[in-house]
């Protein structure tokens, strides 16, 4: 409940300071708890988020999260509220590991994050097409090696085993660079967690 906790402190703090109860926002980009979700109401105005009960501390207290958004995905356009909560969500470093990469607030959002860490972005862009180059020059290499041992080496069986070590090594640095290079650029992910932090509570 450290999280729920936050809230009302978070909207105490701003009636504090503006005399007014705020209408809040959240959205959960990870697991919500069953206790939080028992305390929800589905919401009779915006069906992609549920209400929280915040008497005395807010106006409205809305949580959007993987759950409630699912079924409005396959609307096209995507609301803008689902387009945002699916974005935060789904914390995809590239525009092109999203399923609503055509959508314009998906778009949007990526060419925000893009103007505001770019630097960053091209950082790791240049350490993914460094790996990538060790990779080619590699694969270069074991393929000359085979090249060498089928011409240099004429007992078969010793030829085979040299080669299936060859062709294990190959698959290794296939399959390492695949899984890395699409994880990259890591630092890409830091605009997400700023996003993340700066609309945790939307005064709407």
């Amino acid at each position: 409940m450290a999280f729920f906790r936050r809230l009302m402190e978070y909207s105490l703090s701003i009636n504090k300071h503006y005399h007014a109860l705020p209408v809040v926002l959240t959205i959960c980009i990870h697991n919500t708890t069953s206790y939080l979700m028992e305390l929800s109401t589905p919401s009779s105005t915006l069906p992609f988020v549920v209400e929280l009960p915040c008497v005395g501390w807010a106006n409205s207290c809305y949580l959007m999260n993987a759950g409630s958004i699912a079924k409005h995905l396959q609307e096209i356009p995507l609301n803008p509220f689902v387009a945002v909560s699916h974005f935060l969500t789904e914390q995809k470093p590239s525009l092109a590991g999203m399923i609503h990469r055509n959508d314009k607030t998906i778009i949007m959002l990526y060419e925000l994050a893009k103007k505001m860490f770019g630097d960053q972005i091209q950082v790791e862009q240049d350490a993914a097409n460094s790996v990538k180059n060790v990779y080619n020059e590699l694969n270069k290499r074991f393929s000359t090696a085979k090249q060498f041992l089928l011409e240099d080496v004429r007992d078969v069986e010793s030829r085979k085993r040299t080669l299936d070590c060859f062709d294990q090594a190959v698959l290794y640095t296939d399959t390492h660079l695949s899984k890395n290079i699409i994880a990259l650029p890591i630092r890409a992910r830091a605009w997400i967690r700023m996003i993340q932090i700066k609309i945790r509570i939307g005064l709407l």
